[in-house]
């Protein structure tokens, strides 16, 4: 049922267009791009931090931690290390309580926990 609404959709968006070794090679273009670009910069622009790091981490942060053993989670740790450094450092920056915030109250952690 999902998968005949989601085709048709990724297929007008485009994606549904390429096979699944194109759709990789335009990722690893993509990939590579950005990864020129930080270069050994701490942040896109430089020293500071601005929205574009914030949306950049999101993406990569699905591919390093959400994605255990995937093509991507390989790519970006193996192949792009400076991209790799960068999401941990995006994250140290906002979230410097990441871990905590992660876990549950009965593993030390705040998740689901109400602010009072």
């Amino acid at each position: 049922m999902i998968s005949r609404k989601i085709g048709p959709q990724a297929y007008m968006q485009g994606l549904g267009r390429h096979t699944q070794e194109e759709v990789m090679c335009i990722l690893r273009k993509d990939v590579e791009a950005l990864s020129c670009f930080l270069g050994q910069k701490k942040f896109l622009f430089g020293d500071d931090p601005c929205e574009y790091d914030c949306s950049i981490f999101g993406l990569l942060a699905q591919a390093l931690w959400s994605m255990p053993g995937s093509p991507h989670e390989v790519m970006a740790k193996k192949e792009f290390p400076n991209l790799k450094d960068y999401v941990y450092r995006v994250r140290e920056t906002f979230w410097p309580d990441w871990n905590e915030c992660i876990l549950e109250p009965e593993q030390g952690g705040t998740r689901g926990k109400k602010e009072k």
